[in-house]
């Protein structure tokens, strides 16, 4: 039988009612139905017993919706308990039956046979299935309410017991299917069926009879086996105590991580979690809960004994550019920049020409002929081949090169620019307020009219009152409720066509548009998208500096609940044209299946959305009722009705399924429904079902104007699909002047520094552990220079402990200046420092950065893959020598959603590496990046975290300055020398091989083998390509020198041996020779090379000629 045909049995209803309900009017009576898109029990109603009759017709008319399955409340409620939400055990008033519930196969017909050998048959039977088997719920009516709740609980745990029942229904605040009712499928292998009720008996039995019959069970100590030989987490209980109906979902997550971090296998941590099942809840519902949160914490690795990443040979360098050197680097963007003016400017003079000409004819129309005259004389005038054909260039270079300083140059530089109108865009008015600065110091005598353009919220530029608000709109509240709502709140708030608000003649938001005049417009990012006022000039050319994804990036969350009420904002007739366009919608998307298919499958075309999408949005002000002369707390007070409503969440909900309708793929990148995401309600975490609407906001300065966008960050594809196709891109790749040194063996994340709540013991104790590693380094580093370091914020508050609720910049501890992710982007304070130090990285969860992809690429008719997860892949770092080695890491599977992931995470690590300026100094910086994540940058040495904390350094550096910058590679000899550090000759090699192998630099010559660095080579090798090379091992670099001992020229040593030594001199040759006690031939005269390392010590002999010292 077909799903439609099927209809509540309300007469069964009725009888199921007054079996367990009649004449009892001293309590309440629950009905529950599930929620049609994920059939959670979660909505319910209570009522008087006297209204029988209408529970059943209510009971009907809710069973009929398909999916929205029926449930009945076992024993009656207090009168004073909530009517409008599901009962809780607390709500127990009497109970009227005693029951058991039978949902495995055989079960119900054994349970019978069982009570008709006891002789205490059932008084009623409720058939709730029958396919694949039959299943069912038998009822012993009593004589009188019984209102012991542990008598309850306790005869009917017996029962189940005894007659096989489902043991975890039991408790006074359960609810059971409803005889008569449509039972709706949501396991696998069930079909959609009519449940029954049959009564069976008028027989009525005391408590005392059933008790006789059914026994309760002898209590038993319950052991949960485990697969780890160590005792479980003490924390495990005490979890699962708390548990409650209101308090389930978060000590239950916490409780299995520990299970699966003390080893518990999948069958004991089921086993010990249905116990723990909802009132209202099956079983298979807890099960399958539990299963995803094992499946999670096993995926997180809680069960797995945490190794340290390997490195693994022959992975290609994720980023493979070549870097340019400084003086190249420099060039060649001072000739990109200029050459985008050189195209601009003329194209904006001839623009700004041809209007004033146009209105000296007093803005008449031409006509064709006058009007093609007209613009061939000034293209003539100024070299222009085509007036829209507007240079749009965007350039990604490292931060530090000098980009936007090279704009200002070009500006101030250039007279004709100071009479055309110039507009910055930067992230912040700290940098807008910065970049002034920058103008104002370069205005020796004359230059460009500057100006920071201010947002309502901003910092007031005039002096107010102690009781006024600081900010440049004195309705900052009703403002910031308008701008979220995405009104125009110049018309809302500030002047309309017949009012304006009592502020608007001396506001200084209002007064900073007065000036129409040419000069530079410095604004931040949201006036990207953001309207201006309607007689503003637009901008002759713009220049956006640093990324601006995430402010174009648009995304809002909404209850699904909003879909299935009749908007009363609605007038007339679009209330029925909205309301069934939005219940088509939300059945869509409830489904679970691609919505856009679902859609067109429902019949919904473009035409019918946007007709509801204009509905939704009302007029062009927003139809809110507010004028701007309406005192700011009346106004606020309907603007948060408006928001309440969430009338704009559905307008743009509806005007982005209308943008993807018609796209040949059958998923919606907009519009998704997220279930059970953690939000706050009232300032406490609750799991709900979302509807997720996200889009990519519209760049308002047109595609025919004159645009640069200067980004260290800048993706290719995701700046044209933000600013449009006609975008050159042109990458700068520039060597920077550090030693890199990066820690392969770990990400540094916030849980293995900080722990977690619902973590295993061992767990904590070790992320506490490295935390306090961590700060070792930065104390020892900072005794040594001046060290900035950058982490994520939680990491930054438990090294500092600060508490303030917004920190500042950055703070100073332990000699060391400690800033956070997300604050640095455009600060140049730490230029002079010498050192960085990152920590970890910002790695946002997969459902984030999937969210900020669907939003860039909104309108793609190429579908997204959204797994909702990462996936593992090697990753190759770009060593300085060209070894070619990488590490396991995240990636995302769908190459957009990784530039994506690519933006936030490595590109944010290269900003916090290039605050301190590593381009253009002088002398060689030191950087210090612990997380293992490949980054665009040249690595001079591999390290793991053990030997970072090594405050003598590797043995090698060690063994290195003992022999005081001169060290043969004599295995035999220096293992003789220094036992400590390599106790046998075996040790030696191999520690010393381990070093060296990976940090061969290219030095004077490239191609060395590191293998043949610790071995001999033959007599009368004079290969020139062995001579004289530079190798890195720790922070210290060291020429390659080769030598045997003397006597060999009479016949004792044959072979040449390697040796290290900070320049390839007799001073450091002499070394050598002390190391080994004897006298030494060399095979080459001294070159006279000096390694990096070597630029700090006092002599460095220059070098003379000969071959033996």
């Amino acid at each position: 039988m077909s799903d439609f045909l099927l209809t509540p049995n309300k007469t069964a209803i009725a009888a199921h009612l007054r079996h367990l309900f009649d004449q009892l009017p001293d309590a309440l009576v629950e009905l529950a139905w599930t929620d049609t898109s994920d059939g959670r029990l979660r909505h319910a109603r209570l009522f008087c017993p006297q209204e029988l009759d209408s529970i059943a017709d209510f009971a009907a008319a809710r069973n009929a919706v398909a999916g929205q399955n029926l449930y009945l409340g076992a024993a009656l409620r207090r009168l004073d308990a909530p009517r409008n939400r599901r009962a809780a055990d607390a709500d127990f008033h009497a109970l009227t039956a005693l029951y058991a519930d039978f949902d495995d196969e055989g079960a119900l017909e054994r349970a019978e046979k069982t009570c008709v050998e006891k002789s205490i048959p059932p008084t009623a039977k409720v058939i709730t299935g029958h396919h694949p088997y039959s299943r069912g719920q038998l009822w012993w009516r009593i004589h009188e309410q019984l209102r012991d709740a542990d008598a309850c609980r306790r005869i009917n745990r017996a029962i189940a017991v005894a007659l096989g029942g489902d043991t975890a229904v039991f408790n006074t605040g359960r609810v059971m299917r409803m005889g008569g009712s449509v039972a709706w499928p949501r396991k696998k292998g069930r079909v959609a069926e009519i449940t029954t009720f049959e009564e069976l008996s008028p027989r009525r039995y005391t408590p005392e009879e059933l008790e006789t019959a059914f026994p309760p069970e002898q209590p038993v100590a319950i052991t949960v086996p485990s697969t780890d030989s160590r005792q479980p987490s003490p924390g495990i209980d005490s979890l699962l105590a708390q548990l409650s109906p209101n308090n389930w979902h978060l000590p239950m997550l916490r409780a299995v991580a520990r299970m699966v971090a003390c080893g518990w296998t999948d069958q004991d941590i089921l086993a010990r979690s249905e116990k723990h099942t909802l009132p209202g809840w099956s079983a298979e519902q807890t099960r399958d809960e539990v299963l995803a949160m094992i499946a999670g914490a096993r995926r997180k690795g809680f069960g797995s004994v945490r190794k340290a990443a390997r490195l693994i040979p022959n992975v290609a360098p994720g980023y493979d550019s070549k870097p340019l050197a400084r003086d190249d680097a420099s060039a060649q963007l001072k000739s990109v920049i200029s050459g985008w003016f050189n195209r601009a400017v003329p194209l904006a003079q001839a623009r700004k020409e041809l209007a004033r000409r146009h209105r000296a004819r007093f803005g008449r129309k031409l006509p064709p002929a006058v009007a093609e005259e007209l613009r061939a004389t000034v293209k003539a005038q100024y070299g222009i081949d085509n007036l829209r054909d507007a240079p749009r260039l965007a350039v990604q270079a490292a931060a530090g090169l000098g980009k936007t300083m090279q704009v200002v140059h070009e500006i101030m530089a250039r007279k004709e620019v100071w009479d055309l109108r110039v507009w910055i865009m930067v992230p912040t008015i700290d940098l807008a307020d910065h970049l002034a600065e920058q103008f104002a110091e370069l205005s020796y005598e004359a230059g460009p009219d500057v100006r920071v353009m201010r947002g309502r919220l901003a910092l007031a530029t005039e002096v107010r009152r102690s009781h006024e608000h600081k900010t440049m709109c004195r309705k900052p509240d009703a403002a910031d409720v308008a701008g979220r709502l995405g009104l125009n709140v110049y018309k809302t708030l500030c002047n309309s066509d017949a009012e304006h608000c009592s502020y608007f003649y001396h506001c200084p938001w209002i007064k900073q548009w007065e000036s129409h005049g040419p000069g530079v417009r410095i604004w931040s990012h949201e006036y990207l998208h953001l309207p201006m006022l309607s007689d503003y000039p637009p901008p002759d050319m713009v220049i956006c500096d640093e990324s601006v994804v995430e402010v174009l990036a648009g995304g809002l969350q909404f209850a699904p609940d909003r879909l299935t009420e009749v908007p009363g904002w609605a007038g007339g007739g679009e209330v029925e044209i909205l309301t069934h366009c939005l219940a088509d919608i939300y059945a869509a998307l409830s489904a679970g299946g691609p919505a856009l298919a679902a859609l067109r499958a429902r019949g919904l075309t473009r035409e019918t959305i946007a007709k509801a999408a204009d509905i939704a949005e009302g007029s062009e002000d927003g139809d809110t009722g507010i004028t701007p002369e309406m005192p700011e707390a009346e106004a606020l007070e309907r603007l948060s009705a408006l928001e309440e409503s969430e009338r704009e969440k559905i307008a743009r909900l509806l005007r982005q399924l209308a943008k993807e309708i018609n796209l040949p793929r059958d998923t919606s990148h907009a519009v998704e429904l997220q279930r059970n995401v953690a939000v706050l309600v009232n300032g406490k975490p609750e799991r709900q079902n979302r509807v997720s609407v996200r889009w990519r906001r519209k760049v308002l300065i047109g595609r025919t104007r004159p645009l640069l966008v200067i980004d260290a960050d800048a993706d290719e594809e995701i700046t044209k699909r933000l600013f449009g196709g006609q975008l050159e891109h042109v990458a700068i790749p520039v060597r920077r002047n550090a030693v890199v040194t990066q820690c392969h063996t770990s990400n540094f994340s916030r849980q293995s520094l900080l722990g977690f709540d619902g973590a295993a013991a061992d767990f904590n104790l070790k992320a506490a552990k490295r935390l306090e590693h961590v700060k070792f380094i930065i104390r020892k580093l900072a005794n040594a220079t001046k060290l900035l370091v950058v982490c994520p914020l939680p990491v930054r508050r438990a090294i500092t402990g600060e508490k303030e609720p917004r920190l500042p910049l950055s703070c100073e501890w332990e000699g060391a200046t400690i800033s956070h992710f997300g604050r640095i982007r455009g600060v140049d304070d730490w230029k002079g420092y010498e050192a960085s130090l990152t920590i970890g990285r910002e790695q946002p969860p997969p459902l984030a950065v999937e969210a900020m992809a669907r939003s860039v690429w909104d309108d793609d008719p190429i579908p997204l893959n959204l797994p909702g997860e990462y996936s593992k892949a090697p990753r190759g770092y770009r060593m300085r020598g060209g070894t070619k080695l990488g590490v396991e890491v995240d990636i995302h599977p769908d190459p957009r959603v990784q530039r994506v992931l690519e933006l936030k995470r490595e590109r944010e690590s290269l900003q916090a590496i290039d605050r301190i300026r590593l381009i253009h100094p002088d002398s060689m910086k030191d950087v210090y990046i612990l997380c293992k994540v490949p980054l665009d940058i040249d690595v001079d040495r591999l390290s793991g975290f053990a030997e970072l904390l090594n405050s003598d350094g590797s043995k090698l550096e060690q063994a290195y300055r003992r022999g005081r910058c001169g060290l043969p590679l004599a295995a035999g000899r220096i293992s003789n020398l220094w036992p400590d550090l390599y106790p046998s000759e075996s040790a030696a090699k191999t520690s010393t091989f381990r070093e060296l192998k990976d940090n061969v630099s290219d030095g004077c010559k490239k191609e060395i083998d590191p293998i043949t660095l610790l071995q001999p080579s033959e007599t009368g090798d004079k290969n020139a390509k062995n001579q004289a090379r530079l190798v890195r091992f720790g922070n210290t670099e060291a020429v390659i020198i080769r030598f045997r001992p003397r006597s060999s020229a009479e016949g004792g040593h044959h072979n040449w041996s390697r040796a290290l030594a900070a320049a390839d001199t007799p001073y450091f040759r002499a070394r050598v020779r002390d190391v080994m006690g004897c006298e030494l031939e060399f095979e080459f005269s001294p070159t006279g090379l000096v390694s990096a390392s070597a630029a700090g010590l006092k002599q460095i002999p220059t070098p003379v000629t000969g071959g033996i010292v």
